[in-house]
């Protein structure tokens, strides 16, 4: 069976993952139908020619395992690949009673993606002609620059815009031409543009709260790094970068920042650059607890907190170049 010939349907309750596997999907040419709701989905499934099922564990009215249940009595034949964070024995071994053919794990990356998905789907129907797995690679390297686009549109949060990020990513490398060469700048760009993803998981009534926030609130802002650590921390270069860059970029250079208090060059090169970026930009911007600074007073406060919150060196590399991080706010 060719890959775009396949029907292949999603259920996930979580709409950042149906995002994510609907892009993996779009890359790699294949005919993918989401859902949300997994009674819907089901309905849809045992009412419509359906060749391969992804579907999470954890959702409400039916869990994954419930639903492959129903599924395999009354369409034995239907293949079924469970996505879920779950890699415990009980759950795999009681998904294979039910009939679940495959497991991918969470966080998932596009190679395991179609390592899985694709595999299976050959599996489908072994008369007719495959596609070869090169010819997938190929397919899979020319659609990586778009995915990290795509992760960065996922990673506007409830308080960045796409300009925001993009003026990040742009003083990152800028800083980063004069410390490392243009493979890495190039690098740290795409990797700043989605470092703030884990935000999407905070409650907006938190993350814009106008007020002071509770002792409770704060805690739960600062677990954006460990959230965004955890969805980026795959088998691939850039996003592991940005992983990197998500868990560490509240760090300080003198060790009073958060979550792990490392101090000076024991945090991360890429998160000393972005987080010099990242504090910049929020000063520049309008948020909902404050108005913006002038771009002269944001650069002060970049400024006096050299050896402090930043990098002696990266601050001296900013304020050189800064002459070309001001048209970005112009």
């Amino acid at each position: 069976m060719l890959l775009q010939d396949a029907n292949l349907i999603y259920i996930d309750d979580n709409r950042f993952n149906l995002a994510l596997i609907k892009a993996f999907a779009q890359e790699l040419k294949l005919n993918l139908k989401i859902f949300l709701d997994s009674k819907e989905a089901l309905d849809y499934v045992l009412n419509n020619d359906v060749d391969l099922v992804l579907l999470d564990y954890m959702m409400p009215e039916l869990n994954g395992i419930e639903f492959a249940k129903i599924l395999k009595k009354q369409k034995p034949f239907i293949s079924i690949i469970m996505i879920s964070a779950f890699d415990e024995y009980k759950l795999r071994a009681q998904a294979r009673e039910v009939g679940i053919d495959d497991f991918l794990p969470k966080p998932v990356d596009l190679e395991s993606f179609q390592s899985r998905v694709v595999n299976k789907i050959r599996q489908l129907d072994k008369t007719e002609t495959s596609v070869k797995i090169d010819e997938t690679k190929q397919v899979i390297e020319k659609g990586t620059k778009n995915i990290y686009g795509i992760f960065a549109r996922l990673s506007v949060s409830k308080d960045k815009t796409y300009q925001n990020l993009m003026n990040i990513a742009n003083i990152t490398k800028i800083i980063a031409l004069e410390l490392k060469d243009e493979e890495y700048a190039d690098k740290i760009y795409q990797a700043a543009l989605f470092y703030d993803i884990g935000k999407n998981q905070i409650p907006a009534d938190i993350l814009l709260k106008p007020s002071t926030l509770s002792k409770v609130e704060f805690e739960l802002i600062k677990s954006h790094t460990t959230l965004g650590y955890e969805m980026l921390n795959v088998e691939d270069e850039i996003m592991q970068m940005a992983a990197i860059m998500a868990l560490n970029h509240h760090e300080k250079f003198n060790g009073k920042g958060y979550l792990r208090g490392l101090e000076g060059e024991d945090i991360p090169l890429c998160a000393r650059i972005v987080s010099v970026a990242d504090v910049f930009d929020a000063l520049s911007t309008r948020k909902t607890y404050r108005e913006k600074l002038s771009l002269n007073d944001a650069v002060d406060f970049i400024l006096k907190e050299k050896n402090k919150s930043f990098d002696p060196e990266i601050v001296d590399i900013f304020y050189n170049q800064i002459d070309k991080i001001r048209l970005m706010y112009v």
